[in-house]
């Protein structure tokens, strides 16, 4: 699949000194073309909004079942169905994206506490999502436990923020020091690029091909620290039904502020 850039010019004169960007996946052991016709969500969606949205997805060239070659574009309805409704309308061989200029010294990475710490962790996100939050600052929490330990270096249970702040490393350690306060926290965050940010996952790839997956999301306007507290118990609930289900069962909050500036999590 060929992937096309579209450069937004910003002012009337080019500045060659500064880096572009696209709104990718947050993660790189997703595949691209299927991430970008899913609707994809980026650590600059809270700015940009989601991949294939109108101003970040221009065009898609399609093999249709049919045998024919169109560029999406030509064909309004099929253009609309690409923009998150996934892979029955083709095979997708080359797509058009718009860049942005965005900032090179990022502060993010993965901030690990101990599953004891759950309560001070959902008070923390509870407060810290009940005031708009700046669009170039993001998060997502998960729970690693069982199989997954290898993908971040222990062997105990652990809560993960892992935090971005595009503001980079001081302005993202005021934003987040409620996190790297509480008690047993282990700090793995760096200043790095948006494709250093997506590196940081990469050990993912450990479970890759070793279970099938089936993931079933959820979008909530708002959350509460109840809400977090339960279904982190959920999760370790589930284990009593059947251990390997347990251990390899992922819970993520992704929380994203929406381009108008709302929060939302899914």
């Amino acid at each position: 699949m060929e992937v096309r850039l579209h450069c937004l010019l910003l002012s009337s004169s080019i500045q060659t000194d500064i880096i572009r960007e696209v709104v990718g996946a947050r993660t790189p052991c997703v595949g691209v073309a299927g991430t970008i016709i899913s609707g994809g969500f980026s650590w600059l969606s809270s700015e940009y909004g989601c991949i294939s949205d109108p101003a970040n997805m221009l065009d898609v060239k399609v093999v249709k079942y049919d045998g024919s070659v169109v560029w999406a574009s030509r064909e309004p309805e099929l253009l609309w169905a690409l923009r998150g409704g996934g892979g029955g309308f083709g095979v997708v061989v080359k797509v058009v994206l718009r860049v942005f200029p965005y900032p090179q010294n990022i502060w993010a990475g993965p901030i690990l506490i101990p599953r004891e710490q759950l309560q001070q962790v959902a008070e923390g996100i509870a407060r810290f999502v009940s005031e708009p939050v700046d669009p170039k600052i993001t998060m997502f929490l998960y729970v690693v436990k069982g199989r997954l330990l290898e993908s971040i270096g222990t062997d105990s249970d652990m809560l993960v923020i892992h935090a971005f702040d595009a503001h980079g490393e001081n302005h993202g350690r005021a934003s987040f020091q409620w996190a790297l306060d509480i008690a047993g926290a282990v700090d793995q965050t760096r200043v790095t690029t948006l494709a250093g940010v997506a590196d940081l996952q990469n050990k993912a790839h450990i479970v890759k091909g070793s279970m099938k997956q089936f993931w079933a999301p959820l979008l909530l306007r708002e959350i509460s620290k109840e809400t977090i507290t339960k279904a982190i118990q959920w999760s370790e609930d589930i284990q009593h039904l059947d251990k390997s289900l347990g251990d390899c069962t992922y819970l993520i909050f992704e929380l994203l502020s929406s381009v108008s500036g709302t929060n939302q999590t899914y």
